[in-house]
């Protein structure tokens, strides 16, 4: 794709995310992946004048010795993005696909980590796992795109190509070592999920305050009951399927946070990432 058509692409996606104030999305951002902007550093012996209220008083009853706590300002943060793709992500409502919703997001993350030189370690899901060296901004979001055409998701004009099938077959340790190198550090990552098929394998990670699952749906998945008859066209014929069963919210964790692409998604994550 020209560098042109990705640049209009980025600029239709950052004119719809930031019909939403940037301004407040900065302070939820900041206090989720950084929380007080301060970090421990080290313990000092206590000394007349210093802050009475850093005085660590666990310290002081096991040695009888005051000390006080010193912090230094938080570091530039990485965050840790996970995206799983298949072709669900190409079920849409009201000429908006699923995988768009993803961009977005993605995307107003990349914008934001870039106000605060933050940067962000994606790990890319689909034929095989792709992971992407730190960056941020448009400049990651550029890299995503031309990563789809490469793939086979986007043609050359930007446009998504929503017959394009995958089968999963992949390394799991991989995704799995990014996810606990970054728990481990305490950086917050972000877990996107095409369906509930690998819900078992994030499982294990949902009890961590800093990991934050996110699951993009259509009404055919958000729906409470089967039977139900779904009308669908190739531009050519029309069709219609009976769909017998299907997964629906009510088998979802509640700790998988739901982004429905026929609600304000943007909205919505902005409010569950608090």
């Amino acid at each position: 794709m020209e560098l042109y058509l990705l640049k209009e692409k980025v600029t239709k996606i950052k004119k719809k995310i930031f019909k939403h104030s940037s301004g407040e999305w900065d302070g939820v951002y900041k206090s989720k992946t950084r929380g007080s902007g301060l970090q421990f550093k080290e313990h000092n012996v206590y000394n007349y004048g210093d802050e009475i209220r850093f005085i660590d008083w666990k310290v002081y009853a096991r040695t009888n010795t005051p000390y006080i706590k010193t912090f230094e300002e938080e570091r530039n943060v990485n965050l840790e993005y996970v995206i799983d793709l298949n072709s669900n992500l190409f079920i849409g409502y009201n000429n908006v696909f699923k995988i768009d919703a993803l961009m977005e997001t993605f995307s107003l993350m990349c914008l934001v980590s870039k106000k605060f030189n933050d940067t962000i370690s994606l790990t890319l899901i689909f034929d095989k796992v792709y992971v992407f060296k730190p960056m941020n901004g448009e400049k990651l979001i550029i890299k995503l795109l031309t990563h789809f055409e490469k793939i086979g998701l986007l043609d050359q004009k930007g446009k998504w190509l929503v017959d394009k099938q995958t089968n999963h077959d992949w390394d799991i340790t991989v995704v799995n070592k990014n996810i606990i190198r970054a728990l481990s550090k305490q950086r917050p990552v972000f877990y996107f999920l095409s369906d509930l098929s690998d819900y078992n394998y994030i499982s294990q990670f949902l009890k961590y305050p800093n990991f934050h699952a996110f699951m993009i749906l259509s009404p055919i998945e958000s729906g409470n009951s089967t039977p139900f008859t779904v009308k669908a066209s190739d531009g050519i014929s029309n069709f219609s399927y009976r769909l017998n069963s299907i997964v629906t919210t009510n088998n979802i964790n509640n700790k998988i946070k739901l982004l429905k692409i026929e609600e304000d998604y943007i909205e919505s994550f902005m409010k569950q990432v608090l």
